[in-house]
């Protein structure tokens, strides 16, 4: 007997409504430029709680943007009949000398039932040659999701220290991350994970890494882990965590091959890629059961491979996840499922 999905599949109707217009006073994107949208979105018939009233979402926006070479500015307002009522953002980017970037924004919204969010992220770039070193910090005053009436928002303040190398043959960075301490939300429509717990405050290193051996072939690598801080209520046997489903360690590394083959093709319009990749992340907790008990979350290796043909705005692909149909989840309890295919053709083109 076949036992029935732990996730039921859920259908609806979706409908779309955008108009978009734009204008500016300089062709090349500079000086300044005006967008705006009026958009609807709707869904109807949902098969998971059909006694809940069809749901739609209008709203506006307006964006003011003046660019000049060494800094630009832009101001962006949106109105909307629900969820998020009304909002105002500014961003803002400068090179007030040669190899100092700085760039911040803001935003503030208004959400429904008298609630509000408040969020601000800055940023200081110093590049010396291939050598940079960027700090960015980030605060926010914000809801996690809107759409939830009994959701508030939740303080938080975090910040990065970055140094990178950008050469051809290799290139990387490396950064010490601090994130501060959040309690997520459930995901009610996920059985198999009662909620998350809350999170303290953690520090993680992360690093990514380039060879490019040749114009063609690449080598790439990222790694994420905590060094600091995170939970201490987990099992023994369970390392150091910060969050639920984010591992003590983390990685992927893939190899590309990529050409324009340009011996054959001598204006350029084919492109070529191959991409074979692997992720792994070790064991750590995956939320809460029922009981309040850490779920073990089970460390596993995936293999995924790609393989694109362009030619001018025409591309043919296909994807492959979970090469070697690994039987470890992804989320415990769920299966992950084995030699997922997915191929299909794309096609840009103009008048």
């Amino acid at each position: 007997m076949e036992s029935p999905p732990l996730v039921t599949g859920r259908f609806g109707s979706r409908t779309d409504y955008i108009l978009t217009f734009f204008a500016g006073t300089r062709d090349d994107g500079l000086g300044l430029k005006a967008d705006g949208m009026i958009g609807s979105s709707s869904w109807s018939s949902d098969s998971i709680t059909p006694e809940v009233p069809d749901q739609r979402v209008r709203q506006a926006r307006l964006r003011l943007r003046y660019m000049r070479p060494s800094w630009n500015a832009e101001v962006i307002g949106r109105v909307g009949d629900t969820r998020v009522t009304s909002e105002i953002a500014g961003r803002i980017g400068l090179v007030p000398l040669p190899g100092v970037v700085i760039s911040g924004d803001a935003r503030w919204q208004r959400h429904e039932n008298d609630r509000t969010s408040l969020a601000a992220y800055g940023t200081l770039g110093l590049f010396w040659g291939p050598v940079s070193l960027v700090g960015g910090i980030q605060y926010a005053d914000a809801v996690q999701a809107p759409a939830l009436a009994t959701d508030s928002a939740q303080q938080t303040l975090d910040g990065l220290i970055r140094v990178g190398l950008e050469t051809v043959p290799l290139s990387g960075h490396v950064a010490l991350v601090q994130r501060d301490a959040f309690q997520p939300l459930p995901f009610p429509d996920l059985p198999v994970i009662s909620a998350f717990d809350s999170t303290t405050a953690a520090t993680y290193l992360e690093a990514d890494v380039k060879i490019q051996t040749s114009r063609a072939l690449s080598l790439e690598a990222w790694y994420s882990a905590p060094i600091r801080g995170g939970r201490t209520d987990l099992p023994s046997g369970i390392p150091l965590q910060a969050a639920d489903l984010q591992p003590p360690s983390h990685g992927r590394a893939q190899i590309t091959y990529r050409s324009k083959f340009w011996r054959t093709f001598r204006s350029g319009i084919f492109d070529f890629k191959v991409q074979v990749a692997m992720e792994f992340w070790s064991g750590g907790s995956a939320g809460l059961d029922e009981a309040g008990t850490p779920i073990p979350l089970v460390g596993a290796t995936f293999y995924d491979a790609f393989i694109q043909v362009q030619l001018s705005g025409f591309r043919l692909f296909w994807n492959l996840r979970n090469a070697y149909n690994s039987p470890d989840p992804y989320v415990p309890g769920l299966s992950y499922p084995p030699s997922v295919q997915t191929f299909g053709v794309k096609w840009d083109f103009e008048n």
